[in-house]
C-alpha cells in the first residue's frame, strides 16, 4: 500500500503490459488491470506486470533480452563474482553481474539454482546490474532446518535489495518464484520499479504464436481467364505436328526485344535456333540444361532478329506469366513426344 500526503493508504496500483516478439522488435501493449492484484494466477504469469507507467526504453531492452532467453536452452558456465551474505540469520549465496540501471533481480523457480539464469544474464549485464541468489538449501546456499513462510521469502528478496543498495530494481520471477516476488511487491510497494512474472509454458506459447504470425501468408490462387477451345481438327491433322525433346544449350536476351530470348537447342539430329517470348518470365541462365518440348517441323520464320527454326511449348496467359513445358526425368534429345 502507498501512503499519500495526508497519511491515508491507497490501493496498490498496477499497470499490466502484454509483450510479444516480432521479427525485429518487442511489442508492448499496456492497460490498467487493478483487479488483477486480487488473485493473480499462474496462467497470468506470462504477463509483464509493472507498477506505474509503461516501461522505459531501458526496461524495454531488458524485457526483450528476457523473452529472447526464454527461447534459449543451452546453458553456459558463469564467471560472475559471488559471495555469502546473511539474511535473517540465514547464509545466502548471491551472484552479481554487470552495471547499470534499473538493476534486475532474477529469482529462480522452485528447486532451481542461480545458474539456471545463465542464458539470460549476458543479454542483460551489458546494460544492467544483474543480481541472483540461491534460496536456502539450493546451489551454494546452506540448508536450514525449518521451512520459510511466504512472508519470509518476500522479506528475503527485500533484504537482498537493501544489502546491495538496489534502487527500485526490476524483479523477474520464474515459475513458482512468482509467489514470493508478488508478496514482496505487496509488502514493500515502493521498493520495485517493475515485476515480471514468468510462466515458461505461457512464454513458449506466446513465442510460438508470435512466430506463427510472422509466417508468409498463403499466396492467392491464380485466376486466369480461359480462352475458348479452338475448332476441332482430325487425328491425321494432329499427327502432322512433330513434337520433340530438346535440350537448351544456350540462351540469351535479344537486344531490342523486351519479350524475346534466343535459344540454341539440341534436338538430337541437329541444333537449332528458336526465338521464344518468355524473357519476362525466365532469366537466360535458368534455362540452360533444361529439356523442353519444341515443334520440330514448323516452317522456319524469318524475323527482324534472325530466323526461328521451331516453336517452344509453354503455358501462360501472357509473356509475364509463362511456364515452359519440361520433363521431370532426363530424356534423350530428339525423342518424339506423343
Amino acid at each position: 500500500m502507498d501512503a499519500t500526503a495526508d497519511g491515508k493508504r491507497e490501493p496498490f496500483h498496477w499497470r499490466t503490459a502484454i509483450a510479444y516478439k516480432t521479427k525485429d522488435k518487442i511489442v508492448v501493449r499496456g492497460y490498467d488491470l487493478n483487479e488483477l492484484t486480487g488473485g493473480i494466477s499462474f496462467a497470468e504469469m506470462a504477463y509483464l506486470v509493472w507498477r506505474g507507467e509503461l516501461p522505459s526504453p531501458a526496461h524495454g531492452r531488458m524485457l526483450d533480452a528476457i523473452l529472447v532467453s526464454m527461447a534459449e536452452h543451452a546453458f553456459s558456465p558463469s564467471s560472475a563474482a559471488s559471495r555469502l551474505i546473511t539474511s535473517g540469520g540465514v547464509p545466502l549465496h548471491v551472484v552479481v553481474d554487470g552495471q547499470g540501471e534499473p538493476a534486475v533481480l532474477l529469482l529462480a523457480g522452485l528447486g532451481e539454482p542461480w545458474f539456471d539464469w545463465d542464458p539470460t544474464v549476458p543479454l542483460l549485464a551489458g546494460r544492467h546490474r544483474v543480481v541472483r541468489y540461491d534460496r536456502p538449501g539450493l546451489g551454494a546456499s546452506p540448508a536450514r532446518r525449518t521451512y520459510p513462510t511466504l512472508a519470509e521469502e518476500a522479506d528475503r528478496i527485500a533484504a537482498v535489495i537493501d544489502r546491495y543498495g538496489l534502487d527500485r530494481p526490476v524483479v523477474v520471477a520464474h515459475s513458482a518464484a512468482a509467489l514470493p516476488a508478488e508478496a514482496c511487491a505487496r509488502r514493500h510497494p515502493g521498493g520495485l520499479s517493475g515485476l515480471v512474472l514468468v510462466d515458461p509454458k505461457q512464454v513458449e506459447a506466446m513465442l510460438h504464436a508470435s512466430a506463427a504470425s510472422l509466417e508468409a501468408p498463403e499466396p492467392a490462387a491464380r485466376q486466369v481467364t480461359l480462352e475458348e477451345l479452338a475448332p476441332q481438327i482430325t487425328y491425321d491433322e494432329f499427327a502432322k505436328v512433330d513434337l520433340r525433346v530438346a535440350t537448351v544449350l544456350q540462351a540469351e536476351a535479344v537486344e531490342g526485344a523486351d519479350k524475346l530470348l534466343r535459344l540454341r537447342v539440341d534436338i538430337g539430329s541437329e541444333q537449332r535456333t528458336i526465338f521464344a517470348g518468355i524473357r519476362q518470365s525466365y532469366r537466360p541462365e535458368d534455362l540452360i540444361g533444361k529439356q523442353v518440348i519444341v515443334v520440330a517441323n514448323l516452317q522456319p520464320r524469318k524475323m527482324r532478329f534472325g530466323v526461328s527454326e521451331g516453336m517452344l511449348l509453354a503455358a501462360g496467359p501472357d509473356s509475364t506469366d509463362v511456364v515452359v513445358a519440361e520433363f521431370g526425368q532426363s530424356r534423350q534429345p530428339g525423342e518424339r513426344v506423343r
